[in-house]
């Protein structure tokens, strides 16, 4: 028999969605090799089971007030783009305008996130000191949740994670390159309530070191640890902790505990650590290194979360920072943001990747007569898969305030093994949202469910396994259990 325990959370009319009780399923895994099993055995679901797939991005624009949110839908069929009818959403905040530009404020990942139920946007305002939530209604709409974004507890909020109903925001201070910080990075945990109401949790923060800027906090896929990006810029790498994987236990209720010797950077003369990304079976935590191009492995350990480097793999871009893997977990993939690149790694040795394609994006990368000989004055961020795997959203941030075409949005399509190709892309953005002072940081991606769809494709993949000829009643089992976490996740 499967053993699935419901849990009832509601959800209020507030979200603009029907007031029903939602089951929520946890599913029981007895040990890391069944749930590699069950992972094993799973196949992406078909595009039928998402009814709509709707792309954000943050305009980021310094103008008082004038930050926003941008949407637009997918075509299943091609993953081209349309602007969603009056697809911007101002979040009552202001973005950052790094004018010099200097590394640093820019330097960040996951800017604005959607919740694992689809429900819910967050956005940060690194301009305004301030995080933005917005629900998510059925057509793609979002609908800002309060009169004004709630304070992020610290200065210039660029990263966020989400788990167990905890929201936590990094903010990384004001430290640059070439400049001494007067304020200290921090991180601060929130509790989402089941309205979406969201409160700091008491005695929550966590402060880092002056001169770190720090560039993305990330949560366990099972919550007992997250992690942060100590990045530091080349002119304050004698600050504590620089360019290291810092673990903190999480006691699921939004307060941290630093791992005591926990942390790992990289070996002697190490490159600068920028962009984390877990393996979604293994304990493995993949950074990107910069200026040089590549990929870190570290590992950390189930119990107590201390963080150990493994080895690294070079690219053949340059400045690797956002990392991403595909939905099927094969692949990795890396933003070489000094190329205007991205970089493909098999993970068939999870600990040793392999570089298979190095990707050059579409699009201008300089303004019209600009030399080109300083590099790209456009280069590839915040990226992000659909949820079928089929295409790769690819964020452009322009560095010059003169060049607002350095801003762009790229539908990138992924073949079966792996490897990438673009065809009717870019994007641009218009001006009256996105001028040249404003450069576009943050992209998240949220689906709208089609429940018959994802009875269609349980169906199809129950009947598909060789273990349901041949009477195997485990690994059938083993298989509803995970599509059954799959329709919770995402259908509901």
């Amino acid at each position: 028999m499967l053993s699935v325990r419901p849990h009832m959370k509601r959800y209020s009319a507030r979200s603009n969605r029907p007031n029903v009780v939602r089951p929520k399923f946890i599913l029981p895994v007895t040990s890391r090799a069944d749930l590699l099993e069950r992972l094993e055995a799973r196949q992406l679901m078909s595009a039928a089971a998402y009814s709509s797939t709707y792309v954000y991005v943050e305009s980021n624009n310094p103008a008082q007030g004038q930050n926003a949110i941008l949407g637009y839908e997918e075509n299943t069929a091609t993953g081209a783009l349309t602007p969603l009818p009056n697809g911007r959403f101002l979040t009552g905040g202001t973005g950052f305008r790094n004018a010099g530009p200097v590394l640093g404020p820019d330097d960040s990942d996951k800017e604005i996130i959607v919740t694992p139920d689809q429900h819910y946007l967050f956005a940060v305002n690194q301009g305004s000191n301030t995080v933005s939530e917005f629900a998510i209604k059925p057509d793609g709409s979002l609908q800002l949740q309060s009169d004004a974004p709630f304070s992020s507890g610290g200065t210039q909020p660029v990263s966020l994670s989400f788990s167990n109903d905890q929201l936590f925001v990094l903010n990384r201070g004001n430290s640059a390159e070439g400049t001494a910080g007067t304020i200290a990075p921090d991180l601060t945990a929130f509790f989402v309530g089941e309205d979406g109401q969201t409160f700091p949790v008491p005695n929550s923060t966590v402060n880092f070191p002056l001169n770190l800027s720090p560039a993305q906090v990330l949560t366990s896929a099972d919550g007992k640890f997250t992690f942060v990006d100590d990045f530091a810029t080349p002119s304050n790498l004698k600050v504590s902790l620089a360019n290291t994987i810092e673990p903190f236990v999480d006691d699921g209720g939004g307060l941290l505990t630093a791992v005591k010797n926990g942390a790992a950077g990289l070996p002697a003369n190490p490159p600068l650590v920028l962009g984390l990304v877990e393996d979604p079976v293994h304990h493995i935590i993949y950074s990107g290194q910069a200026p040089s191009g590549g990929v870190a492995t570290f590992t950390y350990s189930d119990s107590t979360g201390k963080v150990s480097y493994v080895g690294s793999v070079a690219s053949k871009g340059e400045a690797t920072c956002w990392l991403n893997i595909s939905p099927n977990g094969k692949y990795l993939y890396g933003t070489d943001s000094a190329s205007d690149a991205i970089s493909v790694y098999s993970l068939t040795n999870p600990l040793k990747p392999a570089l298979i394609q190095e990707f050059y994006l579409n699009g201008p990368t300089v303004a019209p007569g600009a030399s080109t000989a300083a590099g790209p004055t456009s280069e590839d961020f915040q990226f992000s898969f659909d949820p079928s795997g089929n295409y790769l959203y690819v964020l452009n941030h322009t560095v010059s305030d003169s060049f607002q075409q350095g801003n762009q949005l790229h539908t990138i399509e992924v073949g079966s093994n792996g490897k990438l190709s673009e065809s009717g892309s870019p994007l641009f953005f218009s001006p009256a949202y996105v001028p040249g002072t404003a450069h576009v940081l943050g992209l998240a991606v949220a689906t709208e469910a089609n429940p018959a769809g994802y009875v269609e494709t349980i169906l199809s993949q129950l009947f598909a396994t060789t273990s349901f000829s041949t009477g195997n009643n485990a690994a059938i089992e083993s298989l509803i259990d995970s599509l059954l976490q799959d329709i919770v996740t995402s259908a509901y």
